[in-house]
């Protein structure tokens, strides 16, 4: 084996241990529980939950889940989950296993309140045809995008 290929071998192997390394530092690092994922927002969506988050005391953070975004047919909707939400009191956004989910649309550069509501989960999904679903308790319901606001499409009761 020539010096060259040995040179070659302990660099590639020298880089992919930096690599790995610079990776797992980056992951450990990274704080799950954060103000960040709250200031991250759009400042109209923040100002919007102002009031939410002033009810749930001091030291409130949330998770990378808290907004999840889609963007559909030129259309941009967050999905806040409350749930996702660490507080001293969650009274302000939960209630009886119920947390408050809301859904953004951005319009002409501001992001408007389109769907609240309370419940066990709520996921959207879907790309040209969005569907939210609401799960409360048992109850069940999906409503359709129609580019201005959710419709509903369908509900149902889990026994």
């Amino acid at each position: 084996m020539g010096f060259l290929q040995i040179t070659l071998g302990a660099t590639l192997i020298a880089s992919t241990m930096t690599l790995s390394a610079h990776a797992r530092g980056s992951f450990a690092s990274e704080e799950p529980w954060s103000i960040r994922h709250i200031e991250a927002l759009p400042i109209t969506i923040q100002r919007s939950i102002r009031h939410y988050v002033w009810r749930c005391g001091n030291a409130v953070k949330a998770t990378h889940y808290f907004a999840v975004s889609i963007s559909t047919d030129g259309d941009e909707l967050i999905s806040l989950h409350f749930e996702n939400i660490s507080c001293d009191d969650r009274r302000g956004v939960c209630d009886s296993g119920e947390c408050l989910h809301q859904v953004y649309l951005k319009s002409r550069g501001r992001y408007i309140l389109v769907f609240s509501a309370y419940a066990t989960e709520v996921t959207i999904r879907g790309r040209g045809n969005v569907i939210l679903e609401v799960i409360r308790n048992q109850f069940r319901a999906n409503f359709r995008w129609n580019g201005v606001r959710f419709m509903p499409a369908s509900a149902s009761i889990d026994r």
